[in-house]
């Protein structure tokens, strides 16, 4: 009978450490120049170039890196926010005209869909905590 219990406790500890959340890790980028957004009520996707070193060495316009290294040639250009709710739009010349963003729920304020518009300028910078999933798509923003 302990030997059957230690063997189902022994499972569902296994079970839940392999859906636990992966270790996320900052990444920082500028905006303005050619990053794009494309979102929908569920996720928002941010597309941009990679910088050649990490972020503290330096950020293009439109670039991103993480804090302590370059991203990695086999790594992806974008980064995914799911659960947003809201709506947005920023098309290739990036200007504050050219860009809505719109929700439910949305307060000026409220710095979960702020990044978006953050963004739009060369002069700003967000930092980012993301981790790879692996799975040949973005990464995953785990906090704005």
């Amino acid at each position: 009978m302990k030997r059957l219990l230690l063997s189902v406790l022994a499972f569902f500890a296994f079970a839940s450490a392999s859906h636990a959340v992966p270790q996320s890790y900052p990444m920082q980028c500028r905006g303005g120049g050619t990053i794009g957004l494309v979102t929908s009520t569920k996720s928002a996707v941010l597309y941009f170039g990679k910088a050649p070193a990490r972020a503290g060495n330096g950020l293009g316009v439109g670039q991103c890196a993480w804090l302590d290294r370059a991203i990695g040639a086999n790594e992806p250009p974008c980064l995914q926010q799911t659960n947003v709710d809201a709506v947005a739009w920023i098309t290739g010349n990036n200007l504050p005209s050219s860009t809505a963003l719109t929700s439910t729920h949305f307060q000026p304020n409220q710095t979960r869909h702020q990044w978006m518009r953050s963004l739009l300028s060369s002069a700003n910078y967000q930092t980012f905590y993301a981790y790879n999933p692996g799975n040949g798509g973005c990464f995953v923003m785990t906090s704005p």
